[in-house]
């Protein structure tokens, strides 16, 4: 009876019918297929918070609005001693929404302002202050503010005439 000798080499060199293991491709292709999911994921996640920023600011707009015509409605006046009703006014800045009483957001007592910033991604636009008439919160005509975002958000609040406030909310 005659023996084979087998090298170690000889015996890396044979195939089996079942191969232990993964080849250097199949790991490279799972690999890419990974990094793919991992970057649809968190780009989904970055515009799922900045949606999130965006309805958080239009919310704390919408807020301000209400509390404005409320206290307008109520005839508040935070000056104490005060031989007229002010008006209750927000105005809209790029970055910032403030809450003030006065004839107009120039002509105001600026300590009593409540001064809101937005979020960082949010940026506003006004079509100018908007205030609401003593006793009946009411508005001089119908005004827009509209907040968006670097993502393609963007959120309409309109206030009517009526002192009415509607939201829309749009996406690019």
């Amino acid at each position: 009876m005659e023996l084979l000798k087998i090298s170690p080499l000889d015996n890396m060199l044979v195939r089996t019918k079942n191969p232990i293991g993964f080849t250097l491709i199949e790991v490279l292709v799972v690999i890419s297929i990974m990094t793919i999911v991992i970057a649809g994921v968190f780009s989904l996640s970055l515009r799922s918070s900045s949606g999130t920023e965006i309805e958080a600011d239009v919310l704390l707009v919408h807020s301000l609005l209400r509390q404005a015509r409320a206290k307008s409605v109520a005839q508040v006046c935070s000056f104490g001693d005060c031989a007229f009703v002010p008006k209750q006014g927000v105005f809209v800045s790029m970055n910032s929404v403030t809450l003030f009483e006065g004839e107009s957001y120039a002509i105001r007592g600026a300590e009593h302002d409540v001064i809101i910033p937005l979020h960082s991604n949010s940026s506003a636009e006004s079509s100018g202050e908007i205030l609401f008439l003593p006793g009946s919160g009411d508005t001089t005509k119908v005004q827009t503010i509209t907040l968006s975002d670097e993502f393609g958000f963007s959120s309409t609040l309109t206030v009517s005439e009526a002192g009415g406030i509607f939201v829309t909310y749009e996406r690019d």
